[in-house]
């Protein structure tokens, strides 16, 4: 593959967010990279995109943002949901979902490195606030999460290889869901120490045959009714 060149690519503006989903690449194979990307939704999802196997530099799918100058806000839908991609790299400025039918941000099968500054946010979100399945990536967010639906907070599941860390707020209520869940592999830190996990009935912490990296896991509170 070549790289094919995305440039400075905008959908849509703060004020005026385009109706639906923002970019969407579905099943697709290449090398795409932009120097800037900047997608603006209100009622869908900002990035999604999906390869159908991993990828090789002749196969599978590879997107890449130039660091720390792209901005993703949806409102009701993920900010970022990846499947069987390579970020190489995805470091944005900001992202932002609020009001998610779904989940937050969603990275399934992934390599390489994901990054979300300090002024990121993911907030109200039905399904998992911010949800990692079987990845083998660098990601590291910044932002704040606040699950207050009753929905998943964080769900870190099989990651063998990767490298997870939260540098930011985490306030997560999730009822009968777990609050914060890492399994199966890979290592995890939380940072800010005014992080809370509230449930009603489900587990509110929850860390299996997973690494807590150097940084620790902590938080202010932890409370499971």
């Amino acid at each position: 593959f070549q790289t094919v060149s995305g440039g400075t690519t905008t959908i849509a503006a703060s004020l005026n967010a385009v109706g639906a989903s923002g970019m969407v690449l579905t099943s697709v194979a290449g090398d795409l990279s932009f120097t800037d990307l900047d997608i603006f939704t209100s009622a869908g999802t900002g990035l999604f995109a999906s390869g159908t196997t991993l990828y090789t530099g002749s196969a599978g799918f590879q997107i890449a943002v130039a660091p720390a100058v792209s901005t993703i806000i949806a409102f009701g839908g993920p900010a970022v949901s990846l499947s069987t991609v390579k970020a190489n790299t995805l470091q944005f400025a900001t992202i932002s979902s609020s009001n998610s039918t779904t989940t937050g941000v969603a990275l399934n099968s992934i390599l390489g490195t994901f990054s979300a500054g300090a002024g990121s946010s993911i907030s109200g979100a039905t399904g998992t606030s911010f949800q990692v399945g079987s990845s083998n990536a660098t990601i590291s967010y910044a932002g704040t999460i606040n699950a207050s639906t009753g929905g998943k907070g964080v769900d870190l599941t099989s990651n063998t290889g990767s490298t997870i860390s939260f540098t930011g707020a985490l306030t997560l209520s999730s009822g009968s869901n777990p609050a914060f869940n890492a399994t199966g592999g890979g290592t995890v830190t939380v940072t800010d120490t005014s992080s809370t996990l509230t449930t009603t009935t489900g587990t509110a912490l929850n860390v299996a045959n997973t690494s807590i990296g150097a940084t620790g896991l902590k938080f202010k509170s932890i409370t499971a009714g």
